[in-house]
């Protein structure tokens, strides 16, 4: 005898559902324009220093490490990455900040900026650019 639950049934509709959508899903490329980029010349010995979380799942680090060391390739700049865990990322956060010493670059909770604004350099013209290129931005609450 075949006993049909509802928890088969949403089982079911949900697999389903997620077949339906997988070939879209796998299929969609992120639409690039055309847009020139700033004029930005790099410094003669410039280097640069990110500080980010640690990975949650080991491509994460590993594809990151591959986008830094093409970055480098391209560029000429020597680029550092410190990966740190989750919970010490805001404190280090917090003294580079307060001592001027530190990461130039930060990949960190989004209300983290909002803390420490005094001590961000303006990027909008970048920010500009990567909107247009790759299609706007979404509103952050």
């Amino acid at each position: 005898m075949l006993i049909i639950t509802r928890r088969k049934t949403l089982f079911t509709g949900a697999a389903f559902a997620s077949a339906a959508l997988m070939p879209n899903y796998a299929m969609s490329a992120i639409q690039v324009a055309d847009v020139a980029p700033p004029k930005l010349p790099i410094e003669s010995g410039a280097s640069l220093r990110i500080l980010r979380p640690g990975k949650m799942v080991d491509a994460d680090e590993v594809i990151f490490r591959e986008n830094v060391a093409k970055f480098t390739a391209q560029t000429g700049v020597v680029t550092r990455v410190d990966f740190v865990g989750w919970e010490d990322l805001r404190p280090q956060v917090g003294v580079a900040a307060n001592t001027g010493a530190g990461p130039d670059v930060v990949l960190a909770w989004p209300d983290d900026p909002h803390l420490f604004s005094d001590k961000l350099i303006e990027l909008s013209d970048i920010a500009e650019y990567l909107g247009k290129k790759y299609g706007g931005w979404y509103s952050l609450a």
